[in-house]
Parts: C-alpha cells; sequence; structure tokens
C-alpha cells in the first residue's frame, strides 16, 4: 500500500505556482520607479534537499506570509521517468511534477523540519505540533496532521466517544496512536495529538475489532478513560491475532446467534445451524476471496473485504444486504481503480468504520484515511482523520 498520516489543506494550484515563484524568484529591477514592497507569500525556517543523476528533489518549510502563524511545507520533484518519450531520455531532461504545498489546518506556528529519512520528513512547530509529510514514487505527497505529543497520565478534556487509529512513520517506523474525538453535537470530529510509542494489538475476532485496548511501550494493554482524563492499565490479556487475512479460496465466518456465513469467490451464503443454506450473492468467479465478513448490529447487512488477487492483493469495502440485493460499495465507482479500502468494524448505531488508501495522484478520489460509512448510501462518506494508519479500534462507541 502506498503510504499516508484533523487533515492538512492542501492549496490551489494557482496559489502554489505562486508562492513557488514569490518565495524563490527575485524581485525585479525597479530602476527609478517607487515600487511598493509585497510581503513574500512564504516564509522559509527550513529545506531539505536532494539530487542525483536520474532525481532532484526539494522540501521547504515554515509559515505562510499572509498568516504568520499558519504553517506550510512545499514538495518539489523532478525524475527521469514522469511521462518521457524517448527524445527527452536521450537529451536526459529531469522533468517535473507539480509542486504541493500543504498548510496546516490550525495557527500552530511555523513547521521546521526535525528528522527525514528518503521518503519522510518529520515537522514540528514551535508548540509541538507534528506532522509528517510523505512522498511516492511517482512524485505525489501527502501532509499527515500528527497534533501534539499527549501524556498518557494526563489527557486533555476528551470527549466521551472516538476512535484510536494506530500509525507508523519514518524513520526508523516508529509507533504512535492518534486519538480523534466524536462531539455528537455537531457530528464533528477533533484531533487532539498523539500517544508516543503506543499500537493497537492484533484482534482475536471481526466483532470485536472495535473493542480493542491500546498497548502501551511497556507490553500493557490501556483503556481511555474520558472522564478520569488517562489511560488505565487492564488486566486484559494479548491473545495471538486471529485477524482478518486475503482467503484466496472459501472461508467460513460466525454468526452471533449461531450457524455460519460461507463465503467462496464466486457466492455468499448464510448456514443455519440445521445446516440448511441460503445463497445471498453470486457473481462470477474471479481470481479473489473475502478478507473480512461482520453482520451489522441489527442483522440487516454484511460488512465485506472483497479481495482481488493479481500483483497482489486489491481491497475494497462492501456491504451486502442479508434480504437480497448486490454489493454496495461506499468508495465512489469510479474512483475504485486509485483506492484501497478495508473494513475496520461496525458501530453501534449501525455506520461503519472503513480505512481507505489512496494509491494513485488522481483527481476526486479520497484521501487517504480513516472514514465513517453508512450502508444503503443515506449518507455520503465521513472523514474522521486522514492519516497513513489502516488499523484503528474505539473508546465510548465500539462495535
Amino acid at each position: 500500500m502506498s503510504k499516508r498520516l484533523l487533515p492538512a489543506v492542501g492549496l490551489a494550484c494557482g496559489l502554489i505556482g505562486a508562492a513557488a515563484v514569490l518565495a524563490f524568484s527575485r524581485p525585479p529591477a525597479t530602476g527609478s520607479h517607487t515600487v511598493r514592497t509585497q510581503r513574500p507569500a512564504l516564509h522559509v525556517v527550513s529545506s531539505f534537499e536532494r539530487h542525483d543523476e536520474d532525481s532532484r528533489l526539494r522540501v521547504v518549510s515554515g509559515s505562510l506570509g499572509i498568516d504568520p502563524r499558519r504553517g506550510f511545507v512545499l514538495y518539489q520533484a523532478a525524475a527521469r521517468w514522469f511521462d518521457q518519450d524517448a527524445a527527452d531520455l536521450e537529451k536526459g531532461r529531469l522533468l517535473s511534477a507539480p509542486p504541493a504545498l500543504f498548510a496546516m489546518p490550525g495557527r500552530s506556528g511555523p513547521l521546521r523540519i526535525v528528522d527525514s529519512s528518503r521518503w519522510d520528513w518529520v515537522l514540528e512547530a514551535d508548540g509541538g505540533v507534528r506532522a509528517v509529510l510523505s512522498s511516492g514514487e511517482f512524485g505525489e505527497a501527502a501532509l499527515s496532521v500528527l497534533g501534539r505529543r499527549l501524556d498518557p497520565t494526563h489527557l486533555p478534556a476528551i470527549e466521551k466517544q472516538g476512535v484510536a487509529v494506530a500509525v507508523r512513520y519514518e524513520p526508523s517506523h516508529r509507533r504512535a496512536v492518534l486519538l480523534v474525538g466524536h462531539r455528537r453535537a455537531t457530528a464533528a470530529w477533533r484531533l487532539y495529538g498523539y500517544l508516543s510509542g503506543f499500537s493497537v494489538p492484533a484482534g482475536t475476532n471481526v466483532a470485536a475489532l472495535l473493542a480493542r485496548p491500546l498497548a502501551g511501550p511497556d507490553g500493557g494493554l490501556y483503556r481511555i478513560d474520558p472522564q478520569r482524563r488517562r489511560l488505565v492499565r487492564t488486566d486484559e490479556s494479548s491473545r495471538r491475532a486471529v485477524r482478518r487475512l486475503a482467503h484466496p479460496g472459501c472461508s467460513s465466518w460466525p454468526q452471533p446467534t449461531g450457524g455460519r456465513y460461507a463465503a467462496c469467490p464466486w457466492s455468499v451464503a448464510v448456514v443455519r445451524p440445521d445446516g440448511s443454506r441460503r445463497t445471498l450473492l453470486r457473481r462470477k468467479h474471479l481470481a479473489g476471496g473475502w478478507g473480512f465478513l461482520a453482520p451489522s448490529p441489527d442483522g440487516r447487512t454484511l460488512l465485506l473485504e472483497r479481495d482481488e488477487f493479481g500483483c497482489g492483493v486489491y481491497p475494497q469495502v462492501a456491504f451486502l444486504p442479508v434480504r437480497g440485493g448486490g454489493l454496495e460499495s461506499p468508495v465512489q465507482p469510479s474512483a475504485e481503480e486509485a483506492v484501497e479500502s478495508e473494513p475496520l468494524g461496525w458501530l453501534r448505531d449501525g455506520s461503519a468504520l472503513i480505512a481507505v488508501q489512496r494509491t494513485g495522484g488522481c483527481e476526486g478520489v479520497p484521501r487517504s484515511g480513516i472514514y465513517r460509512v453508512w450502508p444503503g448510501g443515506t449518507r455520503p462518506m465521513e472523514l474522521v482523520v486522514e492519516t497513513s494508519g489502516t488499523d484503528a479500534t474505539t473508546w465510548g462507541t465500539g462495535s
């Protein structure tokens, strides 16, 4: 999967071009004329450059000239394999990908590069807010906000319900968990920050994935207590994972009320406790299977992961009505070739959490992140947090 980690704001192409010119070009000679001095579009505080025979890359960070408290990062890349024809290759030209300029969602102050690896740069503002810039092999880039580092013994005032998302970022493949609260009154999601060194342990069954505790750097398991505003260690044991797997053939998924679901590449059926069965879906036999199957709290809908096999595994989330009907995709069909999606589990209100990973630079496709979705197309996808993480648990709102 491609790498990605409240979302950062990607600015319009016109502003990107203008900012790049204003930030890195000298003002024209004025002669004897009086020219009003303009504030530069970008105030640069740190930069990173790397180049070799086949590529050139530059990362610049700081604050916006029109808003000195709003941090930005600018990513520029050029290489020989960006849609070049034979003539360009013979001339040895480096062709540039469109520059990407990102602004922080809040006024956290100028961003400064504090660490880097080949494909990732860690940036930090004076107040401690962190973000990670990640780049891909074709010149695309994404900025993911981690927020402030949280103290597990003194959390900020958090909502009673929320999502904890596991992320890993370079360098050294660091572990962290993002805490994102849900305010029911306004239906808004808020990123509080990250717990350094924490992770989400592998689950024991698909029905309980959103009820898992957090795994601490000390090996202990912890629950989030919003009332006491801290993590509380539990006496739960960490069991061996029985997480969803890509099934190239048939798989069996138990029902909470007895019986099971039999999922094969060409069909999905419910098998009752007495052995009788009813087919819910028939489809053309493709090279693939089902990596996840879980019934909704009311039993009316199945949440599925449809895996297609080729050079790798290509997962897609789907809903299937138990009473009959075809597969429903919460990700728009026009975007399916540019994104991968995985189910995380059902919430008590009948919505579900899914993880989306953007694998290309196409316009109009969902950003990588955790989303809340509803079966039946009754409501549009709701972005919980833009992130590279593809695993999550919840507090106060689990399945």
